[in-house]
C-alpha cells in the first residue's frame, strides 16, 4: 500500500473519531438542558389566590411553578387604595367645575351633589344629609383631598348649614353668596367656623 492510501486511511478514521465525538458531547449536551433548565419552561403552571395586606388593599398572589421542583410566590397590589383614587377622581371634578361652571341653579350642597356624581358617587341632596354618609373628620388637620367640608355659619351647637369640597394646602372649592369660588379654611371671615369633615368612599 502505498503511501498516499496510508494517509487516506488515516483521516478517514480521525473523521470518524470526530463524528462520534460530536455525538456524544451532543447528547450530553441535551442531558444537561433537561436537567438544569436555563429559565422557565413552556409547561410552567400559575396559581392565583386572592390576597389582603395590613393596609386592607387587595391584590393577587400567584405561585409560579418553574419546571424544575421550584416554586416561586408572586404578589401583585393595585398602584393605590380605591379610597384614594375616590378622593383624587372627586378633587379633579372640582378643579374642572371651578375653571369650567356649566350652566346650573345650585346651591353649596347641589354644587357638592354634582361633583360627586360626576366622579361616580351619589350623594343626598341636603346638607343635613350629606353630613351623616361618611366617616366624620374631626380635625382640619386631618382633612384629604376630595373631603366634603362643612362650616357652621349660624352658631349652631348642633348642625351644619355650609358645605365644600377640600381641595388640598387649605383650599375649599364651594358655592357661596359671591359665587362657585375656591377659598382658604382659615381666612378671614371662614376661620373658627369650621364644623368637620365627611370622607366619602362609595
Amino acid at each position: 500500500m502505498g503511501r498516499c492510501g496510508i494517509l487516506y486511511k488515516r483521516r478517514k478514521l480521525w473523521l470518524g473519531l470526530s463524528y462520534l465525538a460530536l455525538l456524544f458531547a451532543g447528547a450530553g449536551l441535551y442531558a444537561l438542558i433537561q436537567h438544569f433548565p436555563f429559565g422557565v419552561r413552556p409547561q410552567s403552571r400559575v396559581m392565583s389566590t386572592p390576597a389582603r395586606t395590613n393596609s386592607g388593599t387587595t391584590g393577587l398572589t400567584g405561585g409560579v411553578n418553574l419546571g424544575n421542583g421550584s416554586n416561586v410566590l408572586v404578589t401583585v397590589l393595585p398602584s393605590q387604595p380605591v379610597a384614594s383614587f375616590n378622593q383624587e377622581k372627586i378633587y379633579e371634578v372640582a378643579e374642572q367645575v371651578l375653571q369650567n361652571p356649566p350652566n346650573q341653579n345650585w346651591d353649596a350642597s347641589g354644587f357638592v351633589q354634582y361633583v360627586y356624581a360626576q366622579a361616580g358617587i351619589s350623594l343626598p341632596r341636603t346638607i343635613n344629609q350629606q353630613a351623616t354618609v361618611g366617616a366624620r373628620i374631626a380635625d382640619a388637620a386631618q382633612l384629604e383631598k376630595g373631603d366634603l367640608v362643612f362650616f357652621n355659619l349660624d352658631n349652631s351647637p348642633t348642625q351644619a348649614s355650609f358645605v365644600g369640597i377640600y381641595l388640598g394646602s387649605d383650599q375649599v372649592a364651594a358655592l357661596t353668596t359671591h359665587g362657585l369660588t375656591a377659598f382658604n379654611l382659615f381666612g378671614p371671615y371662614w376661620n373658627g367656623k369650621f364644623a368637620f369633615g365627611e370622607r366619602v368612599t362609595s
